[in-house]
């Protein structure tokens, strides 16, 4: 989980026709989810390159009390040909579901919907940030190292302690009020965010830390 391409879904609520569809309204409400979500990513770490963004409306025939999701193709501002492949592929998706479709009916727009990914670098696993500093522990511990079957000196962190930015080598302990990360000897983690760590973990080792 700590290296899968991280997502972020908005929607919002703007009912219109497709004959008489108001196209600022419907740019300024996408535009809006775009950009908050374009803002979220790059605040986790992603740079402009990295994030990927797919645009859908939520739409039925007048009078249905279902709705289908499909796609609003092309990039950029929603035009009136845009509207006409959005009733297009409403058809398409609405007769493979259901066996038929009524091209001379209507549609009825309900939500707009926004996706945007932020896909993971390939070097770094996590975002783009880059790591600057070491984090300071707020004491040693010993603990017992099973596989050298010996006590060691351990960094103890609370989470608070490493920031974005931050790099923590094992043996280290942090704590969190919801979770505990262990370090064992030659594992290094990383925060490129506010939400994730990145851990790389030593070849070769199989160790257990206790407290002593």
């Amino acid at each position: 989980m700590t290296v899968t391409d991280v997502r972020h879904d908005h929607v919002d609520v703007y009912h219109s026709s497709s004959k008489e569809a108001d196209l600022e309204k419907v740019n300024e409400v996408i535009n809006a989810m775009e950009e908050k979500a374009r803002k979220e990513l790059e605040e986790e770490g992603f740079s402009d390159s990295s994030i990927y963004i797919d645009r859908f409306v939520d739409a039925r025939y007048q009078g249905q009390i279902h709705e289908l999701t499909v796609s609003v193709p092309e990039d950029g501002t929603v035009t009136q040909d845009t509207v006409v492949k959005i009733v297009q592929n409403f058809h398409k998706e609405h007769e493979a579901q259901f066996g038929y479709c009524r091209e001379q009916l209507p549609l009825e727009f309900l939500h707009w919907r926004v996706t945007a990914m932020g896909r993971q670098s390939e070097e770094s696993g996590y975002g783009s940030h880059e790591i600057i500093k070491d984090a300071v522990p707020r004491k040693m511990h010993r603990t017992y190292d099973s596989d050298r079957k010996a006590f060691i000196d351990t960094a103890l962190y609370n989470v608070e302690d490493v920031t974005v930015g931050c790099r923590v080598a094992g043996p280290a302990v942090i704590a969190s009020p919801t979770t505990t990360i262990i370090l064992h000897p030659g594992d290094t983690l990383s925060r490129h965010s506010e939400h994730g760590f990145l851990v790389d973990i030593a070849d070769g080792r199989n160790h257990e830390l206790s407290e002593e």
